[in-house]
């Protein structure tokens, strides 16, 4: 549409990165001792607490699996990823490093920060500049622009804007109640208070109900053939495990399995096994 009427657009992009806008940046600082309280209860009674509370279930089994995490380091790389290191030792065993959980880009990255900073903050953002920005939001928007032959310009990735809001003390960028404080302060008095602190809103599709119905049943139909990635590379029994536990709806599995049928999609077609659809 933005292409109909111009050739260059600005985009966002960086924002949150640069000035503390994700919700995990307000959870980075959180007490050890809070932090290692959170592992004591098993997930289940999580789930009744946000089903009780009206909370977004998939929001915070994200947060609670990060949290549970022994180390920072490992924390922070659990919050983009889709399954736990025990769950994918028990889904993948014979991928699984014999040195055990590595997370190199995010280990390079957050041996670069420590040194420099005691605030865990700081370094979440440090580890998301060099990684989950290059590796995710960066590339996908390129490709999505470019296929449209659409420039895009991102003013917050400009080096003084980044280096001004990382540099920001963390109880200026960010607390429990808000995130972004100095770009949603900025915001009010330009579109309004209620636009500037609205929740954030991501591009979801609907994998929690597709998962109990279709996409479930699809998954399993791929699980069958004895020439799949999980049969050749991992265990068919925990992958059903995950299925019947979020169709019973006791936990929200729908990233992990939605990261295997994308595997097993993209292994079968291109394996060229008869009858798969390529979609």
């Amino acid at each position: 549409y933005a292409r109909r009427h111009v050739k260059v657009v600005l985009s966002g992009e960086g924002a949150d990165e640069a000035f503390a806008g994700y919700p995990k940046y307000q959870l980075a600082g959180l007490p050890e001792l809070v932090v290692r309280g959170i592992g004591l209860f098993p997930m289940s009674a999580y789930m009744k607490i946000a089903r009780v509370l009206g909370l977004s279930e998939r929001r915070l089994g994200v947060a609670i699996k990060a949290l549970r995490e022994p180390n920072e380091l490992a924390r922070i790389s659990q919050w983009f990823s889709a399954g736990t290191p025990d769950q994918l030792k028990l889904i993948f065993p014979g991928l699984w490093s014999r040195e055990g959980q590595s997370f190199t880009p995010q280990s390079e990255a957050f041996a670069r920060i420590e040194p420099r900073t005691r605030d865990p903050i700081q370094r979440m953002q440090f580890v998301d500049l060099l990684t989950w920005l290059p590796a995710n939001l960066l590339e996908r928007g390129d490709r999505m622009t470019m296929a449209e032959g659409l420039e895009t310009r991102m003013p917050f990735m400009s080096e003084e804007m980044f280096r001004l809001g990382i540099d920001m003390r963390s109880t200026d960028k960010c607390s429990l109640r808000v995130t972004k404080k100095p770009l949603r302060l900025l915001a009010e008095r330009m579109v309004g208070v209620d636009i500037a602190r609205r929740r954030k809103w991501g591009f979801r599709v609907p994998l929690e109900k597709w998962f109990k119905s279709h996409l479930g049943s699809r998954l399993e139909s791929l699980l069958v053939d004895e020439r799949s990635f999980v049969a050749r590379y991992g265990e068919r029994g925990p992958v059903d495990g995950l299925l019947a536990e979020h169709r019973s709806g006791h936990v929200d599995h729908q990233m992990i399995l939605w990261t295997i049928f994308a595997i097993e999609s993209w292994y079968q077609s291109s394996s060229g096994i008869p009858g798969k659809p390529t979609d």
